[in-house]
């Protein structure tokens, strides 16, 4: 069992008999100490000794309260492209994790050219700036500054707050929460001894949920609805799932038909949070799949990882990847042309209702 495997299975792991609880004693204890950093932390906002910073326009965050992937970019995409096709001008505000230049704020796109790459924004800015066409995309640690750039510098009238629930300097007008319908809260513990980012009274927050993945099967959604409501009752809840929209070459771009695929021998390639999500998406496919060589999330593809990468494609027809792996992925390290991405979007239930929602929070 790898590193990243036994991480996800300890996090993940219910108190079970004496001995189990003593070894993992250690995290917990580090749990309860993050949980009063964090429940301290929000004490100082609530109080007013923390201050929210005002960019003078709407904020609309899209976030979670736990790590792992719940399908947030995918959201602010989808969301973004809504907001513009209304006539409403747009910024993406985004925090470029595991970007080198994300300390001071950096464009990542103007809206027509991108103007970073992943090292410098992050793999997930970088995919954000590749598909918000006309939407500014700006990258940075501190998103306050980067508000204000987008605000600024291009004029809009809202600024789209991406994986921002935790980042509460910026003041925000709509806190969108997604929750993981598969693995909503993990243990119950906080990190490092859990998934959690916040305690469950957080959802308080939040003024409107959308549950993911629900088209996962064995799901207790009345269960999960029932939890949110018992700390939030008054915030509209909506569904959503992933829908796969086009599998495209990865060097030419050039979109591959659907029937092509019937019969082919595949593996996928992902570095994302959710990697059992992806697994999937890829069971959709008319395809017999072989296996999965997944990185940890955000993980920076080496010279040996992309030698690993060439004998797998020699061993399948094609390699599936996502959209955000392809965003940091050099194919110039790559020989091979059987590497393909597919490209998803959520689709959330009731969608127009949820935009429109959205918009008339936001006053915009």
């Amino acid at each position: 069992m790898d590193i990243r495997a036994l991480a996800e299975k300890i996090v993940n792991l219910h108190n079970g008999s004496l001995a189990l609880r003593l070894l993992l004693s250690p995290l917990t204890f580090c749990s309860q100490v993050y949980g009063a950093a964090v429940r301290c932390n929000d004490l100082l906002y609530r109080s007013g000794l923390l201050k929210t910073y005002d960019i003078g326009c709407p904020v609309v965050s899209v976030g979670n309260i736990t790590v792992g992937g719940t399908g947030k970019t995918p959201t602010v995409c989808s969301l973004a492209h809504w907001l513009k096709t209304q006539g409403v001008r747009v910024a993406v505000v985004t925090r470029g994790y595991r970007g080198r230049a994300a300390a001071a704020p950096l464009i990542v796109s103007d809206g027509t050219t991108v103007m970073a790459t992943a090292e410098a924004a992050g793999d997930e800015a970088l995919m954000l700036g590749r598909k918000l066409s006309g939407i500014p995309v700006i990258a940075c640690r501190d998103r306050v500054a980067a508000g204000s750039v987008a605000h600024n510098a291009f004029g809009v009238s809202v600024v789209i707050l991406d994986d921002g629930f935790q980042h509460r300097r910026l003041r925000r007008t709509v806190d969108i929460v997604l929750v993981n319908a598969a693995n909503p809260f993990g243990n119950g513990f906080l990190l490092p001894r859990g998934i959690l980012r916040e305690p469950l009274p957080a959802l308080q927050r939040a003024h409107i949920f959308v549950i993911t993945k629900t088209d996962r099967q064995n799901l207790a959604l009345d269960k999960l609805r029932a939890i949110i409501a018992q700390y939030n009752p008054d915030a509209p809840v909506f569904t959503a799932s992933f829908k796969i929209t086009e599998i495209k070459n990865a060097r030419t771009g050039t979109q591959i038909p659907w029937a092509s695929l019937h019969g082919m021998r595949v593996a996928g390639l992902c570095s994302i949070g959710d990697p059992a999500g992806f697994a999937t998406m890829l069971s959709r496919l008319p395809v017999q799949t072989v296996g999965i060589l997944s990185f940890p999330d955000h993980h920076r593809y080496r010279p040996a990882d992309y030698q690993h990468i060439e004998r797998l494609s020699k061993e399948v027809d094609a390699l599936i990847t996502t959209e955000k792996d392809i965003a940091k992925i050099d194919l110039t390290m790559l020989q091979t042309d059987k590497l393909v991405v597919l490209a998803i979007e959520q689709v959330i239930d009731n969608q127009e209702s949820f935009f429109r929602i959205v918009k008339d929070r936001a006053a915009v």
